[in-house]
């Protein structure tokens, strides 16, 4: 394989990646939350789409428009992107086929334990993440830091990438 081929080949797959991850920012802007917006999609080896999801409020609730209410049940109640992208998802893959997970945000460890709960079923090989957020709002323990997701994601043979 020659140099140019080479460099051809990683400019086609940077490409793809971060087309993927813009489709994943268009899906955020659905959101119906005000904090923070976060959108996902699943797609196969190849790049096909599979699934997407925001987050936000169940259906039914209101939508959070005014936040620290303490009467915001959409904020309590708040479904996740990654919740929503992978309960829509009734893709199996073939055989020879593996999914990767594009977030607009670093996954928090209540949906990286759901994203793990769905390795096998899906095949997910790859999470590819644009930001990591972090609630100053919160005291973070130990569990909760990003450094663990991440560190849970690998050990759960998940490759965590950052774009």
């Amino acid at each position: 394989m020659s140099i140019s081929h080479t460099i051809e080949k990683d400019y086609r797959l940077n490409l793809k990646l971060q087309s993927m991850m813009e489709i994943a920012v268009i899906e955020s802007k659905l959101s119906t939350c005000e904090k923070l917006k976060v959108g996902g999609i699943l797609t196969s080896n190849d790049f096909t789409i599979k699934s997407s999801g925001c987050n936000g409020a169940p259906s039914g609730y209101p939508h959070c428009k005014i936040l620290n209410e303490p009467d915001n049940h959409s904020a309590i109640f708040e479904v996740h992107a990654e919740n929503n992208l992978l309960s829509r998802c009734n893709w199996i893959p073939a055989q020879n086929e593996s999914s990767y997970i594009f977030l607009t945000h670093l996954p928090c460890m209540s949906c990286a334990h759901i994203i793990v709960t769905n390795v096998n079923r899906l095949r997910i090989k790859k999470l590819y993440y644009n930001d990591v957020y972090i609630d100053n709002d919160s005291s973070y323990d130990k569990y909760r830091k990003p450094s663990s997701v991440v560190s849970f994601l690998k050990d759960s043979g998940i490759e965590v990438i950052k774009l």
